[in-house]
């Protein structure tokens, strides 16, 4: 019997694919703000100093990854609350 990777099985997926459709949802965000007024958070960032792994694979976070996504969730919504 041949198995076939899940769709949502993302360690076979192109990396060259992951960075089009992530460039594209970056745009997307950012329209999202410029004609609707909705706040787009862009947390690409927060990965670029670390030199630990944070990903399992390119799409999905490991715990040191949650943490450091959950850390600057947590700022953020604390810098809306203190206003």
């Amino acid at each position: 019997e041949k198995k076939t990777a899940s769709v949502h099985d993302l360690t076979n997926a192109s990396y060259g694919l992951y960075v089009q459709g992530h460039r594209q949802l970056q745009e997307a965000g950012k329209r999202l703000g410029q004609d609707h007024g909705i706040n787009f958070i862009d947390f690409t960032a927060i990965f670029k100093d670390t030199t630990e792994g944070t990903h399992v694979d390119l799409m999905h976070m490991n715990a040191q990854g949650q943490g450091l996504f959950a850390d600057r969730l947590a700022n953020i919504i604390l810098g809306y609350i203190m206003k």
